[in-house]
């Protein structure tokens, strides 16, 4: 009994703080597209965006209030932004292939570097970029 009374006092202080560090870095976006983040097809819908560190590298978990769908990523920063994205005005962008789209970055709107996902690979033709605004969500 005082060993899984342990465990779960271990889990649950786990968990606090991985939604202590999620409220720090969270997003909203109304996200009008079918994409792709890493394996899963996402459907389109209002979306929560968590990011879990802010280093060189993080992970981002996406959940659709609309359908309670939760998608994971792990990014790398990548090189400069566009310089038509508005500074403090964070971002999502897609690389879409007709109607194939992926998650390529996510920008705080504060750094000079996004974050990036993983290209579209064996797919020929154009890509084109979708950008889409996101909001900071205040801190619980």
């Amino acid at each position: 009994m005082k060993r899984t009374m342990t465990r779960w006092m271990i889990a649950a202080a786990a968990l606090a703080a991985v939604a202590g560090s999620a409220s720090a870095q969270s997003y909203k976006a109304e996200i009008p597209l079918t994409f792709h983040a890493g394996d899963k097809v996402m459907q389109p819908g209002q979306y929560r965006i968590y990011m879990h560190g802010d280093s060189n590298a993080a992970s981002f978990t996406l959940y659709n209030v609309d359908t309670k769908a939760i998608g994971g990523l792990v990014a790398v920063r990548s090189g400069q932004v566009s310089k038509t994205w508005q500074a403090g005005v964070p971002v999502l962008v897609f690389e879409c292939l007709e109607s194939d789209c992926t998650l390529r970055q996510i920008w705080n709107g504060d750094q000079g570097s996004a974050f990036e996902f993983p290209r579209l690979r064996g797919r020929s033709g154009e890509a084109r970029l979708a950008v889409i605004r996101m909001s900071a969500l205040k801190a619980d």
